[in-house]
């Protein structure tokens, strides 16, 4: 009897000892988490989380995006610049789902629109040497805008032909555009995502104005007055004619009628792209005619005869002209196409130096009378 005690007692300390390794065993399996594949989310280079789904938080960003999408016309609406998501392998971090995720993106940083950012070096006549930064979503935007810009410094007819390679050929006298450019140096362009919070240009017309003004704020008007002319109202508003008729093009010279009650822009122009054309002119100078004066003692003192008439010449230029936003910065005259198109008549005036006393009238070297003594 004795010896069934000590057995006994073996039997129930292994069978505890089972029981317990049994349990801590389970305990370990249950604290071991297996490694998973999912996204740290970085915002600003700190981390603020991580998810499952990369593709489902981004789309979740998009759905938000409600208002951001319906004041630009877009489809789509992407994370803030500043946002980085890293595939992670994660070996039992706690999963945040999007909601969370978002609000805290949202609290800190801007969404983006998918667009283009364009950089504009200062022009040399700009007064502000600062970069100025451009952003479009749509890229039409920016390309009818400068052309709209383009258009202050060239007759837009003549532009249109110029685009189309339809300029007349010159037969006689006239010019032709040779080109129209802003220097490649003053724009960079890139595709980019643009923070929601700047400002992006959806309109051509106020981007138009931004290029030739340097800012989208409403332009001076003057209401035109009883004996105004387009002269006097450009130099009272410190503009150069051909400044005026830049910033209003609905006046086609300087000599157009206005009328009194009438608005005209008398905004300072200020752009900030360099826009550069070149023409071909030809065009006919007159020859002034010059005059050859005889005296004749047999015709009365202060009798004069033409015996020959003068006419003026003509002679045909052929010139390379630059201008820049309207100043005329380089001119070249081809001398070997300069032609002779008419030769100038001299006139020859006989004039009388007979005195009514008998004697003639001395006229000096140079051109006085001198009465005889």
């Amino acid at each position: 009897m004795k010896k069934i005690v000590p057995i006994l007692t073996i039997l129930i300390t292994l069978a505890l000892s089972a029981i317990i390794i049994i349990f801590f065993e389970d305990e370990r399996v249950s604290t071991y988490k297996a490694p998973k594949e999912v996204y740290q989310v970085y915002l600003g280079g700190k981390k603020i989380g991580v998810v499952e789904s990369k593709t489902e938080l981004e789309e979740y960003i998009d759905n938000k995006q409600a208002e951001i999408k319906e004041k630009y016309n877009i489809d789509k609406v992407y994370p803030p610049k500043a946002l980085n998501i890293q595939k992670h392998i994660s070996y039992g971090e706690k999963i945040l789902d999007e909601t969370e995720v978002y609000e805290i993106i949202k609290e800190q940083s801007p969404f983006t629109i998918k667009g283009w950012t364009f950089t504009i070096k200062s022009s040399e006549e700009s007064e502000d040497k600062e970069e100025k930064i451009i952003n479009v979503i749509d890229y039409e935007v920016f390309k009818n805008a400068v052309n709209k810009a383009v258009e202050s410094f060239v007759n837009p007819e003549e532009y249109k032909l110029f685009l189309e390679d339809k300029q007349p050929e010159i037969k006689t006298t006239g010019k032709i555009i040779e080109d129209v450019y802003v220097p490649s140096d003053q724009i960079t362009e890139k595709e980019s995502f643009i923070s929601a919070d700047e400002y992006i240009f959806t309109d051509e017309k106020e981007l138009a104005k931004y290029l030739l003004f340097g800012t989208t704020e409403e332009q001076q008007k003057y209401k035109v007055k009883e004996g105004d002319t387009i002269s006097g109202i450009a130099y009272n508003h410190k503009l150069g004619t051909s400044e005026f008729m830049i910033v209003n093009p609905e006046f086609k010279n300087h000599n157009s009628l206005l009328f009194p009650g009438q608005e005209v822009s008398v905004g300072l122009i200020n752009p900030i792209v360099e826009v550069v054309v070149e023409e071909h002119i030809v065009e006919d100078q007159v020859i002034k005619f010059t005059t050859e004066t005889t005296y004749d003692e047999s015709l009365p003192y202060g009798q004069t005869k033409i015996i020959q008439e003068g006419s003026d010449g003509i002679e045909r230029f052929v010139q390379k002209r630059q201008t820049k936003n309207g100043v005329i910065t380089n001119v070249q005259f081809d001398r070997s196409a300069t032609t002779r198109i008419k030769d100038p008549v001299k006139q020859i005036v006989v004039r009388g130096i007979k005195s009514s006393g008998g004697g003639t009238v001395i006229v000096s070297s140079d051109g006085n009378w001198v009465w005889p003594t």
